[in-house]
């Protein structure tokens, strides 16, 4: 009885923490929706978004990783330092937004940060335990990380080619706007092979998967619109952002109360339904 409490305590932090997330995300959209569209504020209030959903990203991975499985805390801790290292790029952004000097260069100091968090975020996904039965093996995994993150390179690059090409940005700032959602679709590549495996609980991956999705979509919109001259800070394409960074600190959330199970066939056997044969 005490266990059955227990659950249901988890459950109701579970849902608080997700009813929490959605309100922000609302009351987000809501100020965007009611600003006037060349309001100077608009930027800055997506930065300050950007960065509370970040940090709120960070805390909640910190604070499941004591709930986690031993084996599986080191990734969860890689994940969480990316996060820091998105708020970190984004103080760099807002910290920029006070300077008297034009646009930022084509490579700054958040840029350092976000490159640094997308590596982290892919050492965290490729050092993912195994832990099922029946899993492959690491070097099959990596084979097929490989494969897999070199056919949506190619397909995200032949989305991004067209702008690219016809942009009147030079080459090096081109390079450094499609590196985004192309990063964003190398990490999604990788964690699809490694929900593949079974190793990471279903409810995990889906979170997992669903803000890097919408980190993609808010990059590929940005990268597109900025390539062509087109971008305007303060938008409703900035809730991929903000949405994304959420949903990776509810994934350890989830991963958290659902014991680190991956509840899957391919790591769980199923129950024999033969009667145990007699000893002599």
């Amino acid at each position: 009885m005490i266990q059955s409490v227990l659950n249901r305590l988890r459950q109701v932090q579970r849902r608080s923490i997700l009813i929490e997330s959605l309100s922000f995300v609302g009351v987000y959209a809501a100020l965007l929706f009611l600003m006037p569209p060349e309001s100077p504020l608009r930027p800055l209030i997506e930065n300050l978004a950007v960065l509370a959903s970040s940090l709120t990203g960070a805390l909640l991975i910190f604070f499941s990783l004591p709930g986690l499985a031993a084996s599986a805390r080191p990734a969860w801790l890689l994940l969480g330092l990316a996060l820091l290292g998105f708020l970190a790029s984004d103080l760099a952004r807002t910290f920029y937004l006070f300077l008297p000097v034009g646009e930022q260069p084509f490579f700054s100091l958040a840029d350092v940060f976000n490159l640094s968090a997308y590596l982290l975020a892919g050492l965290a996904l490729l050092g993912y335990p195994f832990e099922g039965r029946y899993a492959p093996t690491r070097f099959r995994f990596l084979l097929d990380a490989v494969i897999s993150a070199g056919v949506v390179l190619t397909l995200g690059w032949l989305l991004l080619a067209r702008a690219a090409l016809a942009s009147p940005l030079d080459r090096l700032t081109v390079l450094a706007l499609a590196i985004y959602p192309l990063a964003d679709l190398l990490l999604l590549a990788i964690l699809v092979n490694l929900a593949l495996t079974g190793s990471m609980p279903r409810v995990a991956a889906s979170f997992l998967g669903g803000g890097l999705t919408v980190f993609a979509l808010s990059d590929y919109a940005h990268s597109s619109l900025a390539l062509m001259g087109g971008f305007r800070a303060g938008t409703l394409l900035s809730l991929g952002w903000v949405c994304g960074a959420l949903l990776l600190g509810l994934g350890a959330v989830f991963e958290r109360a659902s014991g680190g199970s991956a509840a899957s066939p391919l790591t769980t056997p199923a129950p024999s339904s033969r009667r145990p044969r007699p000893t002599r």
